[in-house]
């Protein structure tokens, strides 16, 4: 698939949680916008957006960005998909 083809707000969300996720002491909106190469107010709203739907959590002092629950949730039902991929592949 061409790159053209794809849809930038989920690339850059993407960018965003593997930042989060590499990140020990979560991450400021500063560090996103300027790591990333994007304006404050894009990744703000696209923060605000993975808040609202758990993918992060947000801390208010100092205000920074860590994992959501979510991705907890997800990283679950993918060891559960995972282990029912070999065990198909062993039938």
């Amino acid at each position: 698939m061409a790159h053209s083809d794809l849809v930038q707000s989920v690339i850059r969300a993407s960018d965003i949680l593997v930042k989060v996720s590499r990140s020990r002491s979560g991450v400021a909106l500063r560090e996103v916008s300027d790591s990333l190469g994007m304006k404050s107010s894009t990744a703000h709203n696209l923060l605000r957006t993975l808040v609202a739907e758990g993918l992060l959590e947000k801390t208010l002092s100092p205000p920074r960005y860590w994992m959501g629950p979510l991705l907890d949730s997800l990283c679950k039902a993918l060891r559960a998909q995972s282990a029912g991929r070999r065990r198909a592949r062993k039938s």
